[in-house]
């Protein structure tokens, strides 16, 4: 076993995040295309935005403090990029 996924963090055994990072970016790639599907569909940009708030931030935060100090530099930019 390379890895183990407990409460949505995804460890490796060598401490690497790029497989959670990997997993919770293409999440929140999914996430925009259903915003992006609503936002066609004529959904107000307010709801947009809280379902955004509730979805892909929520997911983007909720494990930060766990691996931020396991992350390389290049795993971090890419994060504060998608934000």
């Amino acid at each position: 076993m390379r890895h183990i996924t407990a409460l949505g963090l995804t460890l490796c055994y060598n401490f690497s995040m790029t497989e959670h990072n990997d997993n919770v970016m293409a999440s929140c790639a999914c996430t925009l295309y259903g915003l992006t599907t609503l936002r066609a569909h004529g959904v107000p940009q307010a709801y947009l935005e809280l379902v955004f708030w509730s979805t892909a931030l929520a997911k983007l935060l909720y494990t930060a403090p766990a691996w931020w100090s396991f992350a390389n530099a290049g795993q971090r930019n890419r994060r504060q990029t998608f934000l």
